[in-house]
This record gives C-alpha cells, sequence and structure tokens, in this order.
C-alpha cells in the first residue's frame, strides 16, 4: 500500500480486531498464504442488529490491519451488524416458486417497502444532507426495506452506511432496466464483459454491508415472449454466477418481477413476484384486482397523485389558478405525462376549477388507491411476503407522479397513509367499492395487523359517523390479538345512512396496552362520481395554537370549532423555507374535535437545480390547510 512494499522474507498477517463502542470485543491475527487469509472471530453475547421495526441496528467495528512482520501495510474499518438472514418459501407456495420471505435472526420479516430512484437526474450532485433525509424518511414510514431500482445506479456509500444505521434492508439490482423498452437482457460478448466489470466491482465493495440482503439481475427484463427473464439468459446466468462466487450469503433473483407473470393473473399460482398497476382503477376494479390476488410478493406497484402546491408553484414559473389536462399543455405534460389524474378526479369528484382544492383531492385519490394495495396483501401475510412502493421520492420536479414525497421533499397525504399502513399494529377493513345506496346492509370483515411482540387482549372499536358529527352505528368488543400475524376479529356491520351530503365516514380504533392504532375510510351514497360532496365542501372552522415551542420544534393543536368537517388538515411552512418532520398529519376533525402533533423543523438545503440558499424567516410560518377550509389557517 502506498510506497511500502513487502519484505518476502518476513511473514504476512492480517491482525482482526472487533470492538463496539471502544472496547474490544474479539481480536485474531491470522496468517497469509498465496494472498488469502481466512478465520473466525466469537463474539460473546452478541448483539444482533435488526430491520427497521423489528429492534436495534448495533454496528461494530472491525477492523483488519496487514503486517508484513511489524510493518503495517495496509489498514481498513468496517462498521459490521451481526445478523442471520435467509430466505425462505412462502406459505402454500406454487412448486417452483423462488423463497421471498425474509428470516431474520429466526424471525419472519414482512418486507415493508419503497422503491428507489435516483434521488435526482444529476447523479454526481446530490448533497449528502438530501440522502440522509430522505433515508429518515423511509425510517419514519416505517418501512424496512428499499428496492434501489435497476435504472439507476449501484448506490453510494453514503447511502449504504445510512441504511445499516437506520435498519434499512438493500435489495441492490444491477443497472439493466427495460420498463418496457427493450425487455431481453443483452448477451452479446463486449455488453457481457462490461456488465461483469461493474457486477464485479459493485458485489466486493457493497458485500460488507449489514444491510444488503438481495440482488436483482434489473428491472422487468423479459424473454422474447414478455415473461420475467430466467437463468436461461446467458446474461442472468453470469450475473447468478458472480453473486453465488462473491457474495454467496445473499439471495439473487433474476429479475423483479419474476416468476410464471409479470403482472397480476387471474390464473391462481401464477402471480409470484409482480409488478402494477401504477394507476387507480376506478371504483370497483381497483378492489377486486388489487383484493382478489394470490401474489407471493408486490416489489413494485403504486398510485398516482398531484404534487404539494407549494411544489407546483416552485416549478412552473407561473403559478396556476386551476388544473389542466396533462395532453392540453405541453409545459404540463413535461412534469407529469403518464401520470395524469384529472380524468379520475372528474370521475370520482365532478369538475373542479380551483387548483388548491384539486390537488387536496389528487392526493386523496392516491392515498386511497395506494393505502388498500398495501392492506391487501398484508392480509394475505406470509402467503404474501412483502410490499414495495413505486415509489418514495422522484428525481425530478413532477406537477404529479406515483412518489409519496415530492420532488422538494414534501410528504403527500399518501406518506402518512402509508405510514400507518406499515405501523406494527394496524386495523382494516376489506371492501370492493366506496359506494352503497342508502338504506343498503354493509357488512365488512374487520381485521387487525400485528408485527413481531405485537400482542395480548386488545379493545377494537368503531364507529359510522356523519360528516356533521351525527354517529349512526357504533361497537367496541375485545379481541386477543396474536404477533405477527392477521387478526380477524369479527365484522363492521350497519345499515348505510341517508345522510345529508350522501357520505360516512368508518373509523376504526385498536387499544393495546399503551398502544393506540386508528384508521379512517369513506364511503358514500353515490355511484355516479361517489365523492362528488368533497368538492363542494367549505365553511369549515379551525383554531390552531402552539402548545409547547422550542427553537427546532413545537406542539400544535388543532381545533375543528365549526359545525361541519375539515377533510385531512395538514400542517406546512408558508414560507416553503424550512423541512418539516410531523408526528402524524392529514387528519380529519370532525364537529368539536381536536388534534395535538409534535412539528420539527430544519433549514431546507440545496435540491439539485434549485439553488435553495437564502433563509428570509428565523422559524417556519406554520399553517393549517384542509378540505372544507376556505383558507389556510396561520399558527
Amino acid at each position: 500500500s502506498g510506497t511500502t512494499h513487502a519484505d518476502g522474507n518476513l511473514p504476512l498477517t492480517v491482525a482482526v480486531r472487533c470492538a463496539k463502542d471502544g472496547t474490544e470485543k474479539a481480536a485474531a491475527t491470522l496468517p497469509v498464504q498465496d494472498g488469502v487469509f481466512a478465520g473466525t472471530l466469537t463474539i460473546p453475547s452478541p448483539e444482533l442488529w435488526y430491520p427497521n421495526g423489528l429492534g436495534e441496528q448495533p454496528l461494530y467495528d472491525v477492523t483488519l490491519t496487514l503486517r508484513n512482520g511489524e510493518t503495517v501495510l495496509d489498514e481498513r474499518t468496517m462498521r459490521q451488524g451481526i445478523r442471520h438472514f435467509e430466505m425462505i418459501q412462502n406459505e402454500d407456495a406454487p412448486a417452483g416458486a423462488l423463497p421471498y420471505t425474509i428470516i431474520m435472526n429466526g424471525e419472519r420479516v414482512y418486507m415493508k417497502g419503497v422503491n428507489i430512484t435516483p434521488m435526482d437526474h444529476i447523479y454526481g450532485d446530490i448533497p449528502a444532507e438530501q440522502v440522509s433525509y430522505q433515508l429518515h424518511q423511509a425510517k419514519r414510514l416505517n418501512v424496512n426495506i428499499v428496492r434501489v431500482w435497476g435504472g439507476g445506479v449501484i448506490e453510494t456509500e453514503t447511502f449504504y452506511r445510512l441504511c445499516d444505521e437506520l435498519g434499512l434492508l438493500v435489495w441492490q439490482e444491477f443497472i439493466q432496466s427495460s420498463s418496457g423498452v427493450d425487455n431481453i437482457p443483452s448477451e452479446l460478448p463486449h455488453f457481457l464483459t462490461l456488465l461483469r466489470q461493474s457486477a464485479v466491482h459493485a458485489l466486493k465493495v457493497k458485500r460488507n454491508h449489514t444491510s444488503l440482503v438481495i440482488w436483482s439481475g434489473g428491472n422487468e427484463l423479459m424473454d422474447e415472449n414478455r415473461k420475467p427473464v430466467t437463468l436461461e439468459n446467458k446474461n442472468i446466468a453470469m450475473l447468478a454466477d458472480l453473486v453465488r462466487t462473491l457474495d454467496p450469503a445473499r439471495m439473487f433473483v433474476p429479475t423483479s418481477p419474476s416468476g410464471p407473470e409479470a403482472h397480476i393473473s387471474r390464473t391462481p399460482g401464477r402471480s409470484h413476484d409482480v409488478h402494477g398497476w401504477w394507476q387507480y382503477q376506478g371504483n370497483g376494479r381497483q378492489y377486486s384486482y388489487f383484493g382478489d390476488t394470490d401474489s407471493l410478493l408486490h416489489s413494485e406497484f403504486g398510485c398516482d397523485g398531484m404534487s404539494s402546491m407549494q411544489a407546483v408553484a416552485r416549478t412552473l414559473s407561473k403559478c396556476p389558478t386551476k388544473p389542466e389536462r396533462m395532453k392540453d399543455n405541453d409545459l404540463w405534460r413535461f412534469h407529469g405525462d403518464w401520470w395524469c389524474t384529472y380524468d379520475r378526479e372528474e370521475t370520482m369528484f365532478g369538475h373542479v376549477e380551483d387548483i388548491r382544492r384539486y390537488i387536496r383531492l389528487s392526493q386523496w385519490m392516491q392515498a386511497e388507491g395506494l393505502r388498500f394495495i398495501l392492506e391487501s396483501n398484508q392480509r394475505r401475510k406470509w402467503h404474501n411476503s412483502g410490499s414495495i412502493i413505486w415509489q418514495l421520492s422522484e428525481p425530478w420536479p413532477n406537477l404529479s407522479c406515483t412518489s409519496i414525497v415530492d420532488y422538494y421533499g414534501h410528504e403527500k397525504q399518501a406518506y402518512y397513509w402509508t405510514k400507518d399502513a406499515f405501523a406494527p399494529l394496524h386495523p382494516t377493513l376489506d371492501y370492493r367499492r366506496l359506494d352503497y345506496t342508502a338504506g343498503t346492509a354493509v357488512e365488512l370483515p374487520l381485521t387487525v395487523l400485528t408485527d413481531s411482540g405485537i400482542a395480548g387482549n386488545a379493545e377494537v372499536a368503531w364507529s359510522v359517523r356523519g360528516l356533521g358529527g351525527a354517529t349512526y352505528a357504533e361497537e367496541t368488543r375485545t379481541a386477543h390479538l396474536a404477533a405477527a400475524a392477521v387478526n380477524r376479529v369479527g365484522d363492521v356491520a350497519f345499515v348505510m345512512p341517508q345522510t345529508a351530503d350522501g357520505r360516512v365516514l368508518v373509523r376504526l380504533t385498536v387499544r393495546l396496552g399503551e398502544r393506540t392504532a386508528a384508521n379512517e375510510y369513506y364511503f358514500s351514497c353515490e355511484n355516479n362520481r361517489p365523492y362528488r360532496a368533497a368538492a363542494s365542501l367549505h365553511g369549515g372552522h379551525l383554531t390552531a395554537r402552539a402548545l409547547e415551542t422550542s427553537p427546532d420544534s413545537a406542539v400544535i393543536e388543532v381545533r375543528n370549532t365549526g359545525d361541519t368537517a375539515v377533510l385531512f388538515a395538514d400542517i406546512t411552512d408558508a414560507s416553503d423555507e424550512w423541512n418539516l418532520v410531523r408526528d402524524d398529519n392529514f387528519r380529519t376533525l370532525l364537529p368539536g374535535e381536536r388534534w395535538q402533533t409534535r412539528v420539527q423543523w430544519s433549514h431546507r438545503f440545496r435540491i439539485g437545480f434549485d439553488d435553495f440558499t437564502a433563509h428570509t424567516t428565523e422559524r417556519p410560518i406554520l399553517t393549517v390547510d384542509g378540505i372544507g377550509l376556505d383558507a389556510p389557517v396561520t399558527i
């Protein structure tokens, strides 16, 4: 190493030292023979590394020192977690299916994941603050795995180091992606040579990261029949051999999706790891398409929705006052194209002229569509082994997209509904439509999802409410919840009431010891434009104040002091100069209800082309807005 050379007459050795918090836990000196050294360290009572949500992430400092006699030739220190990883087949998996269920330290881990694209089109100019901020957003989302999409890059050491520290498992794809353009991976000799070089480098650099668990040949690679590619392709077979040789402890999948079909199949047993779909399928089809699948793994799917009003204003040179179809406006199309939700919103809400209201309605539908998929997959937990959303963030400032965090870091409503759906304790309803005729008997299965370690006797309550505050039906019961399970606790049964605006809110609450979890569903008496009343909801009245303050945080209390509901109240920074971290957000408040949440803030950092450096405010200008308010409320 450097200008120091080995003396062939002196022995080469590698000293290995493992320490934690500065205290040595184990050490050994290993001889080097023919350029190779090998050995084992025994660490008494090791502290095990777990994925986010299932335990802590202790890391040990492992230092390797290469010596020629007493002369130090080279030294390297790595941070390592201690964990046992394997993958097993799903419960009742069809013959020939790959193992898709993660076992970590003897416990099954349901994959709660997000797909990661490059954080900006300018790969080499992504500040470390942005990497840290987005991965912390994933951790707060209750995510335990990130899939690094094959259309992007082998992620940076900063990215991997943070995943080790935050407990985010990594599914890393080699850099191949068809995305419906050129599906068959190349077998040309020159291409394979270049692919081998990049793959070998990636394997050697990344294999010492505790968070890494899965390698994939690439994204949506297909054969000539548009079926997921297998090891019969020379390209994929080469990558499989490299993983087997250089990183045999990790799982290799030929591509994502994998198995007989790329997308959800109605033929039983053929939906292994599947992708899609990425738009809301409509009232009815959304719920049958995703609710009646037997997929083993759902590694890419999403639902599109508008970016925040602040992002829209920053993206366009002139802030719009009304929404437009992407096909009718080239500038909008340049910042959205595939993800135009204009017709969807017309179908669900009717015509909306106000851009501020339209954005909130669009984000509601994105959250609704995405949440159902997450809950439906998890209700088949262990038959289905995971849900990985397309996608966390976006590398380009879109007006609309499937991301649940927009380009400038603003968290959409879908972010918070995903956070709840991925929580360790979560009550759910299973349904197949949003509209029920008044007077119809409604009976919906009620299921409580739990993670490892979450078990015991719980109080489960539900109520059917009108948005004016009236209660039409309610029930409270006691149920024993098993850990890491799908707990069916009966039905929510009621007669659909005829409310003044044709809408009802079904609320679920579960209390288990010190834990409380809640969920809400919105149903309508109208089949045609079922959420029409929300488009014209107005006259809401909120008050907001800070109960506790510090230089970088506050506890905010919001009260509904009016006589009508405010849907999805959320707290934002009107100056748009600060990054906000909110414990929760987008909360519906019926008349007389109040909501408290903690908000933390830090200075916004530079993102891509948006060279943001000026700060004109000493702290955020916090405001509360929501569907039904005529104007935001300043705190």
